[in-house]
């Protein structure tokens, strides 16, 4: 055991002239205690399948076959990051682990990303992953922000003369001489169920609706997808519209509705939990994060929301907070459409 630790640590030596000597691998000490270790990459290397994560699929004969599945200082090299979560994804079986450890601030010239935690905490969120912890390593070292530009700058002739007009001004001098200390986060997932991966759809800055055809594409469930047509009333989704702009979460409100008997039934192939969750909105006892759940569930498989019952939801938003114009103006365009359907 000592030989090995001795090859192990002389194998992975750093110089700071030469490099790494590249000659020991962590698989090894993976394999050492008893697990079994692949890699992917895109260069021959210690068990390693060659993988271009850029735009190879995961073989199917691999899918769901690791209990952890490490991603450290791997995809901040790759430009395409949504095929890269989406094979680490596919990789994992239910209740397996995913490690991220990547460059969160600094790294300027390492690879080509770096990432927030908004990034891991929403792709967590749209694939219902289990977030079991998060921590930083750092600050340590330090580059500058202009590193890129002196790295390209004898390919580019422009990066040599915007690097010249950086240094006739004093705030050009100052980024110069600032040093942006390196800093990791790290991620670690479980995923707790076996459903296709979800890409994230960062909206914090969209100042207007979500085009349905775009937004679909996240909704996830098996039989929602890209330009799926839903109903009118599917548009800029109730989640967004209502959970996250009245920020309600489980604030239980009630609103008074017409009665169930004067209201259509709504679409057919309901589950057991969904036909609850209806009758309780049409008699007008649903609570508004129940009629929320609803909406989730029903959306998640791909059915449609009738206008009918978005109107009752927004009656319940707006006797929780009355002062919201913007859900008033929804309710008016719901029940004026409600009104033209209803004439023909």
């Amino acid at each position: 055991a000592e030989a090995f630790a001795a090859r192990l640590a002389a194998g992975s030596s750093y110089d700071p002239v030469s490099g790494g000597r590249n000659e020991a691998f962590v698989g090894e000490l993976f394999e050492r205690v008893g697990m079994h270790y692949m890699s992917f990459d895109i260069a021959s290397g210690y068990r390693t399948t060659i993988l271009d994560l850029n735009h190879a699929v995961l073989p199917p004969s691999l899918r769901r076959k690791f209990d952890l599945v490490l991603n450290f200082g791997t995809t901040e090299h790759i430009l395409n990051q949504l095929n890269c979560f989406r094979v680490m994804h596919d990789a994992t079986r239910v209740g397996g682990y995913i490690h991220h450890s990547l460059p969160a601030v600094g790294y300027v010239d390492h690879g080509y990303v770096t990432y927030t935690g908004r990034c891991f905490f929403d792709v967590a969120g749209y694939n219902e992953y289990e977030l079991v912890d998060c921590w930083f390593d750092g600050p340590s070292g330090g580059s500058s922000v202009l590193d890129s530009l002196q790295s390209y700058s004898s390919y580019f002739p422009a990066l040599r003369r915007a690097l010249d007009r950086v240094m006739q001004s004093e705030e050009g001098r100052t980024l110069r001489d600032l040093r942006i200390p390196d800093v990791g986060i790290n991620v670690v997932y479980r995923k707790v169920k076996d459903k296709p991966f979800w890409g994230a759809l960062e909206s914090s800055t969209s100042v207007g609706d979500i085009p349905l055809a775009v937004s679909t594409a996240y909704q996830g469930g098996s039989n929602s997808g890209p330009g799926q047509v839903l109903h009118e009333a599917s548009r800029a989704t109730l989640t967004r519209r209502l959970a996250g702009a009245l920020g309600l979460g489980s604030r239980q409100t009630s609103a008074s509705a017409p009665r169930a008997s004067e209201a259509t039934p709504g679409p057919a192939g309901l589950t057991s939990q969904e036909a609850g969750l209806r009758d309780r909105l049409l008699a007008g006892s649903s609570t508004l994060s129940e009629s929320l759940q609803l909406y989730n569930l029903m959306v998640g498989r791909g059915l449609e929301f009738p206008l009918e019952w978005e109107e009752r939801v927004l009656q319940l938003g707006l006797a929780a907070e009355p002062d919201r114009p913007d859900l008033r103006s929804r309710l008016e365009h719901v029940r004026t459409t409600l009104g033209r359907m209803n004439s023909t």
